[in-house]
């Protein structure tokens, strides 16, 4: 098998399993050799924020000396993104391979054709891949990052866990997780477990009453983190200055965020207080200070208000209190004078992108947007979809075009140096641009 067969292979594997539970996933697991098995994980589950904690702990870890194996949802580029040992992706021979080891193992145990697909999704065949791919590699450290949800969330089913982090709660996935902010938090703090410690932010209250519910019902301890114990500024527009104060170990820490998300801060909080717990864990190693401070500074996650070109970012903002993060973000950026903003927007149909559009154009920001249907994902809006949007705003800035890549070009051909431009809505968007900018510095 080679790794275009295998990625086409796994990528007619259904998304959703009707019929599937935690316990087939389970088993799936074993027949797999439970590679789980003497694994210190760290799992972490939100709404927003999940990828950039999984990020900071992992480098975090790698600078303490660990050899660290990271699993996340969903890709950008490639699908090799989701799983990466000491923070460098599976390679394509190594993808093809477990692709045809768990395919071969599961058709051998239940039964069904080769050529077929086991009953289970898409998101579990990559996380199996993962996990006997991280055995053989011999992690000392695994981060998960949840899919959709927590409870039930295919990640949820390793028998042990050393942590776990609870990020941002927002109203997103609401058919699957749930309408209120107190009921989505309960499926996200499905992930804790007796006695394991908990990371989690003091906000929304709603959501973390209901976090701390679950920790008190199986004795786990909660580890709180709210505005207090951070402070942060901008350093040139280019980086942010971060302190933290940890009020369980009365130490503070000082590093450098190099982006300029504003949300950041946030997740670099949560990241700290942490990996703070883990010093002296094995009685070997150590997570000190300064491997946080290092781990920190040299964290880079795409997507996040990542400047891909010359004065053009692409963010993953994909719900409401994302796109509020992204406006904060991008208010922060100093617009060079003489210069515009403009937005190249899309989104997917189970979204609240009307709010989500509501909120960018009250921010004021931007002189001109751009909206096009994504070629990346079925779930894309149309574009009768899109000019409804721009239908429901008394505004004459917007523009509608038949692609992301043509959406981009004409912006492109439009921007002046000092202008900037950014695009939002959407990690499958971010994705598209991105690989368009890459395909475009390939041939010229």
């Amino acid at each position: 098998m080679t790794f275009m067969e295998a990625e086409e292979y796994i990528n007619r594997i259904p998304r959703f399993a009707d019929s599937h539970t935690l316990k087939d996933s389970r088993s799936y697991l074993d027949t797999l050799g439970s590679p789980d098995d003497g694994m210190k994980i760290i799992h972490v589950a939100g709404t927003n924020g999940k990828g950039s904690v999984c990020n900071y702990l992992t480098e975090i870890l790698i600078d303490a000396g660990y050899h660290v194996g990271t699993f996340i949802s969903p890709h950008l580029v490639t699908i090799r993104e989701r799983m990466s040992v000491d923070g460098e992706m599976i390679s394509e021979d190594d993808f093809a391979r477990y692709c045809g080891i768990v395919r071969e193992k599961l058709a051998n145990k239940y039964a069904f054709p080769a050529d077929s697909f086991p009953n289970c999704t898409y998101m579990e065949f990559l996380f199996h891949m993962a996990m006997i791919w991280f055995r053989d590699k011999g992690v000392d450290w695994v981060v998960l990052e949840t899919g959709l949800g927590g409870r039930l969330d295919v990640t949820n089913c390793v028998r042990s866990k050393k942590m776990t982090v609870i990020t941002r709660i927002g109203m997103d996935h609401m058919q699957y997780l749930g309408n209120t902010i107190a009921a989505i938090a309960g499926e996200k703090a499905g992930i804790i477990r007796n006695g394991t410690p908990v990371v989690t932010l003091t906000e929304p209250a709603e959501a973390y009453d209901v976090i701390c519910m679950r920790a008190k019902e199986t004795g786990a301890p909660v580890f709180a983190v709210d505005r207090n114990n951070y402070k942060s500024s901008y350093d040139s527009g280019k980086s942010i200055d971060f302190s933290f104060y940890n009020r369980y170990d009365l130490a503070e820490i000082h590093c450098t965020l190099n982006t300029v998300a504003a949300y950041q801060i946030e997740n670099c909080a949560l990241a700290v207080c942490a990996a703070s717990l883990l010093r002296g864990d094995d009685g070997q190693k150590s997570v000190t200070n300064d491997n946080i401070c290092r781990g920190i500074s040299k964290a880079f996650w795409p997507a996040r208000m990542e400047e891909i070109a010359p004065g053009v970012f692409i963010d993953g903002g994909h719900n409401a209190d994302g796109i509020d993060a992204f406006i904060e973000s991008v208010s922060k950026i100093t617009l060079p004078e003489g210069g515009k903003r403009y937005l190249l927007f899309s989104a997917v149909k189970d979204k609240q992108y009307g709010i989500m559009m509501d909120r960018l154009v009250l921010s004021g920001l931007f002189s001109g947007i751009a909206m096009a249907p994504m070629s990346d994902t079925p779930r894309s809006l149309g574009p009768g979809e899109l000019r409804s949007i721009a239908s429901d705003h008394d505004s004459t800035c917007f523009e509608v075009y038949r692609s992301a890549e043509e959406a981009l070009q004409k912006l492109m051909a439009a921007k002046q140096k000092s202008d900037l431009v950014f695009a939002a809505g959407s990690l499958y968007l971010a994705g598209e641009i991105k690989a368009a900018v890459m395909k475009n510095a390939a041939t010229t």
